[in-house]
């Protein structure tokens, strides 16, 4: 759902000759990486090994976007190359984006490494970035005059309350380093995951060499 309406704003912020079939392409675009989910009906080891790989790489976006665009100018001609090509690439860069901010984990790279980069900023489902996103798809495809600017600022005010998360993220960090005083001081050893429902309660954790230690705290923490 958060992808969806992600896309579908994003959409309406692209001229195009038909806000509803962009609306349409944008929502399709904003599902399109996670084609690989199928793999669960195959296996589930497969599908953790290979969700959010190549289809959610930089290498897949400009590809995916392509694509589209060329299905959309062959049924709709020419005139929709264009606004698909971007909408797929603004679209496709907020899928990549919000997956990268969770901690589930996101070849990005791929098919060159199949490291896994993850911001750690937001829990897996988030219902506060939803609704934003939500109330703002609802109102560009509403009202196309003013309801637009709303979308706008609803998607400005998911980035601010990605920005917030970023630094309740760093502090966690902070706290986990002072908490286990054993932990690597370059940080590789320890982690701060974010918990479900709340942006402010956030889950330890220190890696060490046969133990593993955890803590909760609930941010902003005044020492």
């Amino acid at each position: 759902l958060t992808h969806l309406t992600t896309g579908v704003i994003c959409s309406q912020l692209v001229p195009a000759p038909s806000r509803w079939w962009a609306a349409l392409a944008g929502a399709i675009f904003a599902v399109a990486p996670d084609v690989d989910y199928f793999f669960i009906f195959w296996d589930r080891l497969a599908f953790m090994r290979y969700h959010r790989g190549f289809t959610h790489s930089l290498v897949a976006l400009p590809l995916f976007a392509l694509a589209g665009a060329l299905l959309g100018r062959y049924l709709g001609g020419p005139r929709w190359f264009k606004p698909l090509f971007i909408i797929g690439l603004v679209v496709l860069a907020s899928h990549l984006l919000l997956d990268l901010a969770t901690s589930y984990g996101t070849q990005l790279l791929n098919p060159f490494s199949r490291r896994r980069f993850a911001l750690d900023w937001i829990f897996i489902i988030d219902p506060y970035f939803t609704v934003l996103m939500l109330a703002g798809a609802i109102a560009a495809l509403a009202w196309p005059q003013w309801g637009l600017r709303l979308g706008a600022w609803c998607l400005a005010a998911a980035g601010v309350y990605l920005l917030v998360c970023a630094a309740y993220h760093h502090q966690a960090l902070d706290l986990a380093r002072r908490i286990f005083p054993n932990a690597n001081p370059g940080g590789q050893s320890v982690a701060a995951l974010p918990q479900p429902f709340s942006s402010r309660r956030w889950q330890l954790i220190a890696a060490g060499p046969g133990e593993i230690q955890q803590a909760f705290v609930q941010l902003p923490f005044a020492a």
